[in-house]
């Protein structure tokens, strides 16, 4: 799976039309499948695409905020026990950018889990179709 999402992510860099997007997972986190599906599908939507997975600490996706100034932040959570640690993420970017749009999903999410984020949460596969658009409109305003 990874080197079929590697190959479509080759053939589809620098063809940016949208804007930038990061994405990462919190710290404990060691799955980047996620992630990396996730880069593919934006990079065929027209976004450029920065992938820290897995496990990026977060003063490290801050400075990488400031070099590259992204137009959205997505951070999948794989592993339930991994909320607190996403929730931690979260409130270091809203700290350091209180407008940047941060989407939050992954396995975490699927059976119906609950947990309080400053983020959009993601746990339908329609939301996430439609994710490319909202990030669009929210780089308008």
């Amino acid at each position: 799976a990874h080197s079929l999402v590697k190959l479509i992510s080759e053939e589809k860099k620098g063809r940016s039309l949208y804007g930038k997007i990061i994405l990462t997972t919190p710290v404990g986190e060691e799955h980047n499948l996620g992630c990396s599906v996730m880069e593919s599908f934006l990079l065929n939507k027209g976004f450029t695409t920065f992938n820290l997975s897995p496990s990026t600490p977060a003063e490290s996706v801050l400075n990488f905020m400031k070099s590259v100034t992204p137009d959205a932040i997505i951070i999948s959570v794989t592993l339930s026990d991994s909320i607190p640690s996403g929730q931690r993420l979260t409130k270091k970017i809203r700290e350091f950018n209180k407008k940047i749009p941060i989407f939050v999903g992954g396995q975490a999410f699927k059976n119906g889990t609950r947990a309080k984020f400053d983020a959009n949460v993601i746990d339908d596969i329609n939301a996430l179709s439609q994710l490319p658009k909202i990030i669009k409109s929210k780089k308008k305003n």
